[in-house]
């Protein structure tokens, strides 16, 4: 059976006029927008209380991952029913980074490699570059073999629940490619 999920993404970026009247609308109001979406999930509790949703978010959490620390310690919020960071590390992120290894590793090492998935960031992404290149950023990101293996095979199977899923291998058929 297949756990509910929700990806939440951002429209616009977080609209307001310190980015966008400075023309950083999406170049970083997306990554403060996916900020505010973490703590707004935070805030209300909901990792806590539906442990059970899959919850992606994308872009590499924003600034979420540099601001656990902080959170945990500053955060006034006296009716969490967790610590703020152990709602952001319940949640998934997609490694759609515009190839900053940085922030990869910033993303890796607070909330594991198995909570990244792969992202593309379609069709916005392939303005700049293809989707290989995408992926490889990934590869040459100085994670251990294992932690790029879990987050570019493994992650996604594990979260849509498809490594349990029952195999349903087809027979293989000899392919004729003489025949048309």
């Amino acid at each position: 059976m297949v756990r509910p999920f929700s990806f939440i993404h951002a429209k616009n970026g977080i609209c307001s006029p310190f980015i966008n009247d400075y023309g950083f609308t999406t170049a970083a109001g997306a990554s403060l927008e996916d900020t505010a979406i973490v703590l707004h999930l935070i805030k209300r509790n909901i990792p806590a209380r539906y442990p059970n949703i899959k919850i992606i978010i994308p872009h590499l959490g924003g600034l979420i991952p540099m601001q656990l620390a902080r959170l945990d310690g500053q955060a006034n919020t006296p009716d969490l029913l967790s610590p703020p960071s152990a709602m952001a590390r319940s949640l998934y992120y997609d490694t759609v980074g515009w190839g900053s290894q940085a922030a990869l590793r910033c993303a890796c090492e607070p909330f594991g490699a198995d909570r990244l998935v792969p992202g593309s960031d379609f069709p916005a992404l392939l303005t700049v570059e293809s989707y290989r290149r995408t992926f490889e950023y990934i590869k040459e990101s100085r994670l251990s073999d294992q932690e790029i293996e879990q987050i570019l095979y493994r992650n996604a199977l594990a979260l849509f629940d498809f490594d349990k899923a029952p195999s349903r291998a087809v027979p293989r058929q000899e392919v004729d490619h003489g025949r048309v």
